[in-house]
């Protein structure tokens, strides 16, 4: 535990250190989340109107920085509209409660829009992300042992884009999905499918991670094959399973109330989901979209965190003798083609950061992998891997024209910026 807490710290830092550069904590879409939980906490209600003015008149040093980059016309309710989800700005109001407790108990008081208060985000963000990597640990030990474990757990975070959205944007969703898929992983290897909270815990995490991401509810599918099978089996017990499987939809039902409730206030129905339409209908399944995911240059899964390929073939070899690696593989064939439906594969982040919400799954087939290597070419392979996702990061902040906006990145330039961007750096400090 106390890796963990020395880990939550070192990440502290590096987002404060942000948070003072940028004069702001909470970035990008973390922004609608942000809303979300902002008129939740101060208004107990789902009137943006005022953060919404807040974040559209945003200044640093007298610089105007709007915040507010989509589109606010009133709905048929007259509310004014987000199509993020709920999950993320739920995650978030705890830690609201936390400083508002903290505040009041030493007669502290703040606007509701004090810089402050989105430290909340950026804390319960980092916190999230920290716990996901605890849960991982406990998950691989289970299945390989402690050393394994460990290993897994700082190589996928060190490695992996992660790191990125831990400790230096961790504002967003993905530590959230990543932090909740974690712990329904090691609650699928964990607990007992004979027992009904089992199945009732399994659904509730499902749900909580759909209205975190869209793509959250695939997760769904890990539970089904040990439905199937006690439904096959020769002493079955229909009705018990049967019963099982309805707790399990309740579950999922039970978590994604919030967003019906968001929905059906904001935008009249509780079928009205403008980021769930958007996404199907933007360009539909194209046979292009997926390569690019995994292999463009543009952000690529396996181009810029080559990790996720080796964690990807320890996951096919280990899928031959087992079949939680068999199921893992189908659920990652499942997020692949609903990335593949989402034309902005590509869109603004560091990595690909749809496949984020998979790590805990990748991390099954890394731990098959390092469990197989020696020590010597293990350090020698991820302390390549980390060196490589250090100076990508580097990059991202000294290149933004290429890696941020995409303007003429390519494999040459992407590699050959490894070097010669900290190289500049160096020698512009040095002038």
């Amino acid at each position: 535990m106390k890796k963990y807490v020395l880990l939550f710290l070192i990440c502290l830092v590096i987002y404060g250190a942000h948070f003072i550069h940028a004069g702001h904590g909470i970035y990008g879409d973390g922004n609608g989340y942000w809303s979300y939980t902002h008129s939740l906490y101060f208004q107990h209600n789902l009137d943006l109107k005022p953060i919404y003015a807040h974040l559209k008149n945003f200044t640093i040093n007298e610089r105007p920085v709007p915040r507010l980059f989509w589109g606010v016309q009133p709905t048929k309710t007259g509310a004014l509209p987000n199509h993020w989800l709920i999950g993320t700005s739920l995650l978030w109001l705890p830690g609201m409660v936390v400083l508002g407790i903290l505040t009041h108990m030493m007669s502290i008081t703040f606007s509701p829009y004090h810089l402050l208060w989105e430290i909340v985000p950026g804390i319960s963000g980092v916190l999230m992300g920290v716990v996901g990597l605890y849960f991982i640990e406990k998950t691989i030990s289970r299945l390989w042992n402690n050393g394994v474990a460990v290993k897994v757990a700082f190589i996928l975070f060190a490695t992996s884009n992660l790191i990125y959205y831990v400790a230096i944007e961790p504002a967003l969703s993905h530590s959230a999905i990543f932090c909740i898929n974690s712990v329904f992983v090691y609650t699928w290897v964990r607990l007992n499918p004979k027992y009904r909270r089992t199945w009732l815990i399994w659904g509730l995490l499902v749900g909580l991670s759909a209205i975190i991401r869209i793509t959250g509810i695939l997760i769904a599918v890990l539970p089904l094959y040990t439905f199937l099978r006690q439904v096959a089996a020769p002493e079955k017990h229909t009705r018990r399973h049967v019963a099982l499987f309805f707790l399990y939809i309740l579950g999922i039902f039970i978590s994604l109330t919030p967003q019906l409730i968001v929905q059906q206030v904001i935008y009249g129905s509780v079928f009205s989901q403008p980021y769930a339409r958007f996404y199907v209908t933007q360009q539909g399944v194209s046979a292009w979209w997926l390569p690019q995911a995994l292999f463009s240059a543009e952000r690529g899964l396996f181009v810029w965190n080559p990790v996720y390929l080796i964690a990807l073939w320890g996951l096919i070899r280990w899928s031959k003798t087992n079949v939680w690696g068999r199921l893992s593989l189908t659920y990652l064939l499942l997020l692949l083609v609903a990335v593949g439906f989402w034309g902005g594969v590509l869109s603004a982040g560091f990595g690909n950061r749809f496949f984020i919400e998979a790590l805990p799954i990748f991390a099954l087939g890394l731990a098959h992998t390092i469990s197989r290597i020696s020590t010597k070419n293990l350090y020698l392979l991820y302390g390549s891997l980390f060196i490589w996702n250090m100076l990508l990061i580097i990059q991202f902040f000294g290149d933004r024209p290429r890696l941020v906006d995409q303007k003429g990145l390519t494999y040459a330039n992407l590699i050959s910026g490894q070097f010669s961007v900290p190289l500049q750096i160096i020698l512009k400090r040095l002038q």
